[in-house]
């Protein structure tokens, strides 16, 4: 996880104008609140927050009391009134000192972490009847990387993706998306992935038949496939 996190950390001047498709993802995440008529939240938890993009966006949309930003990098972000930084790893989220919150929250980190692992560690955190707002990445996405370099990271399938919130949680919205970018040249497109920190998952030297290869394969076209939930943790 440190080595994805200083990835990120090298990208951060160049991830606002490559991450597009993240945009999309936090936008699309603030329309399900908009769509369900939540504006208001006591306690709010934020993870994998980054240079903050998604939350300036929910904190102008929603009221709350307390707001707790996250992330592995301290990006230097500058934050607005009431909102608490606290850097750490989610993968030792269960080492954390955190109280509960009534909205947990994320865009675009979930599939960097345990999903399954960091699910179960949530659910402790919330409140009865408290909401988890996320987005993730699924099977499929960036498939043209797999099938040219032989990497991607371990993605669930959106079945396996709902079974995990069946048991535990109402589920008012769970849906996948599919994205395509397309680049003038294969080059183009490795270097969005190096610019949004997406190269964080590692792929092999760029030799000129890899290349040519994802060009004539491909036709230097990228597709995300992202998942999105908006859940209420049921009564216990």
């Amino acid at each position: 996880m440190q080595n994805i996190a200083q990835k990120f950390l090298k990208a951060k001047t160049s991830y606002s104008q490559n991450a597009s498709v993240q945009k999309i993802m936090r936008e699309k995440l603030i329309s399900l609140l908009e769509k369900h008529g939540l504006k208001s939240f006591e306690s709010v938890f934020e993870f994998g927050a980054g240079l903050g993009e998604f939350t300036q966006l929910l904190s102008e949309k929603i009221h709350f009391q307390t707001y707790i930003y996250n992330d592995i990098n301290d990006y230097k972000v500058s934050l607005a009134k009431g909102i608490e930084k606290r850097i750490f790893d989610m993968n030792e989220l269960a080492l954390q000192n955190l109280p509960s919150f009534d909205l947990i929250t994320s865009n675009a980190c979930l599939q960097w972490l345990d999903t399954k692992q960091t699910l179960r560690e949530l659910h402790k955190l919330l409140r009865p009847k408290g909401m988890l707002l996320l987005s993730s990445l699924l099977k499929g996405n960036l498939w043209q990387i797999k099938q040219s370099c032989g990497i991607e990271l371990e993605y669930l399938d959106l079945k396996e993706f709902k079974e995990l919130f069946t048991k535990d949680y109402e589920v008012l919205e769970l849906f996948s998306q599919e994205y395509e970018l397309q680049f003038q040249t294969p080059l183009e497109a490795f270097k969005h992935l190096k610019a949004s920190g997406v190269n964080s998952l590692g792929y092999k030297f760029l030799s000129k038949s890899l290349l040519k290869d994802f060009a004539s394969k491909y036709n230097n076209t990228l597709t995300y496939h992202p998942v999105f939930v908006l859940a209420v943790k049921k009564k216990s």
